[in-house]
């Protein structure tokens, strides 16, 4: 929370609908005898007719690089901009997918809901923004 750009990025609309808060338990920056979780998350995204970086997949790691969660998801509209140079996905590889948004978000909040927990990633806030959750206790390597 001390970096200069952390209250900008980390400002989200998490009162509005369709957002949820992540709740962390190590908001209380964990103990001495039992220190935080750290989970990793990365979402691949899409331009769709209805959003600009619509959440199409997402992975979820602990610190010891097990996949705990890892899902593709519809995205909300048409898709206009598949983005394969940098998600691999074509449009055929969403057949049968019926995981939504809110199903990502739900399972990604109890697993880190679970534990004390450090969310961690790249740019991570573009990824919050993609599934709607208010995640507050972060590390994101791109600040």
């Amino acid at each position: 929370r001390r970096h200069p750009r952390y209250n900008k990025e980390y400002d989200f609309p998490s009162h509005q609908p369709g957002w949820a808060w992540a709740k962390q338990m190590c908001e209380d920056h964990g103990s001495a005898t039992k220190p935080p979780r750290l989970f990793a998350v990365d979402c691949e995204m899409v331009t769709t007719d209805r959003e600009a970086s619509s959440l199409v997949g997402l992975c979820l790691v602990d610190e010891q690089g097990n996949v705990l969660y890892k899902a593709l998801v519809q995205p909300r509209g048409r898709v206009t901009d598949w983005r394969t140079e940098l998600t691999g996905l074509r449009e055929e590889d969403l057949k049968g997918v019926t995981t939504r948004r809110r199903d990502a978000r739900r399972a990604v909040k109890r697993l880190l809901g679970e534990h004390s927990a450090v969310l961690v990633g790249h740019g991570l806030h573009n990824d919050l923004v993609a599934l709607r959750l208010d995640a507050r206790v972060v590390i994101d390597t791109a600040l």
